[in-house]
C-alpha cells in the first residue's frame, strides 16, 4: 500500500481513460469511483471549514506549486476547475510558494489578499527561512491552507512504522490488523529488526525515489551510520514487472517497468486506483496505466 496523501498524482493522467480501454476487454471494468465527485465534496467541506460558504461576494484562492513544473501546472489547474464548481464566485491565482507576500497579516497573491491557500507543495519543503512569515501566519490560523498541515503525518513514512507497532501492542480490531499485515510491508525504526534480512532505508520524509537506499547495496559501516538518522527500515520486496508501452520525445517505445498500485482516498471515500509504472525504486521517470478490474 502506497500512501499519498497530498495529491492525486496519477489519477488525472490514468482515471479518464479506463473506462474507454475497459470496452476493448470484454471480461474489464473500471474501478467503480469518482475522482472529481469525491474531490469537489472535499473542497465542499474544507470550504465551509473555512468558513467561506457563507461568503456572499467573491473570495480569493491562492494556488501554489512549482511553475516551472509542467506536472504541477497541471495538476494546479485540474483542482481549480474542481473548486471552481464549489466557488463559482471564486478568483483562482496561481503562483509559486514565494509568490506568497505577508502584509498586514495577511496573505497576498498577484496583489491581491488571499482567503483560501492550496498547495501543490510539500508541506516539509516550507521549513524554510523564506517561509517563515507564512508559516507563523498559518500558526496563528490567519490564513486556512489545504492540505492541512496535519496532512503531513500519514505522508511520513514513519506512520507506516507506528501503524506496525501498534499492531504489534494489540491496539487495532482483529479486521484492521490483518489489512496491515496484508498490505503494509513490515517498517520499523530500529534496524535491528531486520538483522542480516535485505530490507530498504527510507528517509522519513522525501520523494520519487530521493534517498532510498538497499541494505544489500551497503557496507556495515554504512547501515550503522544510517541507523541513527531519520530513516524507516522496510521489508523488501519484489515486485511485478511488465511490459508497458512508453511515449517519450523520442517516440514509443515497450519498456520493463515495476507496477506499484495506488489508492487517493478523499475525505473517507476511495476516489480513485490507478498504477504507477516506474523503475524498482519509483522516480518522476515513472507513468501511470489506467487500472482495470476483472468482472
Amino acid at each position: 500500500m502506497e500512501i499519498n496523501s497530498d495529491t492525486p498524482a496519477g489519477l488525472w493522467e490514468a482515471g479518464p481513460v479506463a473506462a474507454d480501454i475497459a470496452r476493448l476487454h470484454a471480461v474489464a471494468r473500471p474501478p467503480e469511483t469518482n475522482l472529481w465527485c469525491a474531490l469537489e465534496q472535499s473542497w465542499r467541506r474544507e470550504i465551509r471549514r473555512a468558513g467561506l460558504a457563507e461568503v456572499e461576494g467573491p473570495c480569493t484562492v491562492g494556488m501554489v506549486g512549482i511553475l516551472e513544473s509542467a506536472e504541477d501546472q497541471d495538476q494546479l489547474r485540474a483542482h481549480a476547475c474542481a473548486a471552481r464548481n464549489v466557488l463559482p464566485r471564486g478568483s483562482f491565482e496561481l503562483g509559486a510558494p514565494e509568490d506568497v507576500a505577508i502584509r498586514a497579516g495577511h496573505a497576498w497573491l498577484r496583489d491581491r489578499p488571499l482567503d483560501l491557500l492550496f498547495r501543490y507543495y510539500p508541506m516539509d519543503w516550507l521549513a524554510d527561512e523564506r517561509f517563515e512569515a507564512l508559516i507563523d501566519l498559518l500558526a496563528a490560523d490567519r490564513i486556512r491552507m489545504l492540505p492541512p498541515a496535519h496532512a503531513l503525518i500519514p505522508q511520513s513514512k514513519a506512520f507506516l512504522a507506528l501503524l506496525w507497532e501498534l499492531v504489534g501492542r494489540g491496539f487495532f480490531p482483529a479486521a484492521e490488523a490483518a489489512a496491515i499485515r496484508d498490505h503494509v510491508p513490515v517498517t520499523t525504526l530500529d534496524a535491528r529488526r531486520f538483522r542480516r534480512t535485505r530490507h530498504v532505508i527510507k528517509p522519513y520524509l522525501e520523494r520519487e525515489g530521493r534517498g532510498v537506499r538497499f541494505s544489500s547495496g551497503l557496507s556495515r559501516r554504512d547501515r550503522r551510520r544510517l541507523s541513527v538518522t531519520d530513516v524507516v527500515h522496510q521489508e523488501a520486496l519484489d515486485l511485478v514487472t511488465g511490459q508497458v508501452p512508453v511515449l517519450t520525445a523520442q517516440g514509443w517505445s515497450l519498456e520493463t517497468r515495476s507496477l506499484v498500485f495506488g489508492v487517493f482516498v478523499a475525505g473517507e471515500e476511495i476516489a480513485g486506483i490507478y498504477t504507477r509504472a516506474g523503475a524498482r525504486v519509483t522516480g518522476r521517470e515513472a507513468v501511470f496505466v489506467p487500472t482495470l478490474l476483472r468482472s
